[in-house]
């Protein structure tokens, strides 16, 4: 019987125990392979997190990192925002393309909507201090409302 959720084949779990009943010393193999499978899960992102975390430290002062401030100051917003916009483009309850289009295909999307954010992103932080939620979030956690707008400057 395959397990909850497969329809039409069995988990990796499920074969692997399947799979290893016939072999000569099985009891040290299922343990190595749960022990493969584990390391791979927390090896994984540990190496994304260094890959990113490497070109932050080493860029700290380069020109161009300026341009992820105001993505980074409005960061709650702009995630719930394409949330939002990408379950709407690929959920069955929006358009509906999720595997209707290929991952060159989806990349397109995928730059047009975070170039408008940072343009958005910069846009709002030149007339306000905080993105909307962020605002919000800071207005909950110190029980008080900071300053919402960027005081004008006359020129």
């Amino acid at each position: 019987m395959p397990p909850l959720g497969s329809l039409d084949r069995p988990s990796p779990q499920h074969r692997l125990g399947r799979d290893q009943r016939d072999l000569p010393g099985r009891s040290l193999q299922r343990p190595l392979a749960l022990l493969v499978i584990a390391i791979d899960t927390i090896s994984v992102p540990a190496l994304s997190l260094f890959y990113a975390s490497s070109v932050v430290l080493a860029l700290p002062r380069h020109p161009w990192m300026r341009h992820f401030v105001p993505i980074g100051r409005t960061a709650l917003t702009n995630y719930l925002l394409q949330t939002a916009i990408c379950t709407t483009l690929f959920n069955s309850w929006g358009f509906g393309l999720f595997g209707q289009v290929g991952p060159l295909l989806g990349l397109v999307p995928t730059i047009l909507i975070y170039a408008a954010q940072v343009l958005c992103s910069i846009a709002w932080l030149k007339r306000f201090n905080y993105g909307p939620l962020e605002y919000v979030w800071r207005t909950l956690t110190y029980l008080h409302a900071p300053p919402f707008f960027r005081p004008s400057i006359e020129r």
